[in-house]
């Protein structure tokens, strides 16, 4: 009986294996990337936003706005949690790394939760690397005091203003 508790982890892991090696490298890759993100920091998305304005007689900027609600989790310091840097990503390519303006408040209905809302209020001049027709992927950078933690968004669609 001893064998068999000492030989199940192993087991366990090799199966494990077996199944991971069994789907394709880059779905595997996409999809451990995603987890690696989401477990980080534990939150839900109210809203994001992305575009471009491009009205008259105003330079052509890229903009982002969102509110998320951050849930305390004991891998990070809830109370001085802030958002850092948003990195806006297309083809696997960083298009920009923002410093948005941010404002934290606690949650009306839990203590547990903290909204931030965030924003280029001004926005960013545009990089040609962008392709407006293209969703855009980001890469929200959290900081508690002491560590640096993730959360990823996908496909954020770029709308235009004219």
């Amino acid at each position: 009986m001893i064998k068999l508790k000492k030989q199940y982890p192993f087991c366990a892991l090799l199966l494990a294996f077996i199944i991971g090696c069994s789907s394709a490298e880059k779905s595997t890759k996409k999809v451990e990337l995603e987890e690696l993100f989401k477990q980080e920091v534990m939150l839900n998305i109210g809203e994001v936003n992305a575009w471009i304005n491009l009205m008259p007689y105003s330079e052509t900027r890229f903009h982002i706005s969102g509110v998320v609600e951050v849930h305390d989790k004991p891998d990070y310091n809830f109370n001085y949690i802030k958002l850092e840097t948003v990195d806006v990503i297309q083809d696997d390519e960083v298009v920009f790394q923002i410093k948005p303006t941010s404002q934290i408040s606690d949650s009306e209905s839990d203590l547990r939760i903290k909204v931030i809302r965030f924003s280029t209020i001004k926005g960013v001049l545009m990089n040609p690397q962008l392709d407006p027709d293209l969703p855009v992927n980001l890469v929200l950078d959290f900081y508690d005091g002491n560590n640096h933690l993730k959360y990823f968004i996908e496909k954020v669609d770029v709308e235009t203003t004219y």
